[in-house]
């Protein structure tokens, strides 16, 4: 599992001369949207979640998309999503499971993810475990070298 920014503001260069008075582009008015992304062993995939900044209803546009979307006051991930996205990736393993061999869906998952202070969720690990996937959480500045969707 990784997230990543799902954004449209675009980088511009602005040329002027030295003479001229600083200019400064100006930014786009486009909310911050978190995207997390799951692939699994056998690089099938799981439909996205995306985090929604400020919303108190999603737009029902977006049902027609195959992708699950939760709101928070910033866009970002937090505890409670972080618990709300392992509840969501626990029914696409139960999912798998039920589509395999006894031995094999008595295996336990591995879920691996970054270091981000929200994957310290009581009530996430608690969920993981009573489903029989374990959850490796990656030290803190080290996803960049460790972890498998970065380099994909």
């Amino acid at each position: 599992m990784d997230e990543s920014t799902v954004s449209s503001k675009r980088k511009f260069r602005v040329l002027s001369s030295n003479a001229n008075r600083p200019v400064r582009p100006e930014h786009s008015q486009f909310p911050h949207i978190t995207g997390v992304v799951t692939i699994f062993g056998d690089g099938s995939t799981m439909p996205p979640m995306f985090i929604l900044p400020k919303k108190k209803k999603i737009d029902p546009q977006l049902e027609a998309y195959d992708a699950f979307y939760t709101m928070s006051s910033s866009g970002w991930m937090n505890r409670f999503l972080f618990t709300v996205y392992c509840i969501y990736f626990i029914a696409e393993v139960q999912k798998r499971r039920a589509d395999m061999l006894p031995q094999d869906a008595a295996q336990p998952f591995l879920l691996l993810v970054d270091g981000h202070p929200s994957r310290l969720s009581f009530y996430a690990n608690d969920f993981l475990r009573q489903f029989n996937i374990d959850l490796l959480v990656f030290p803190v500045h080290t996803s960049h070298i460790l972890q498998p969707l970065l380099h994909f």
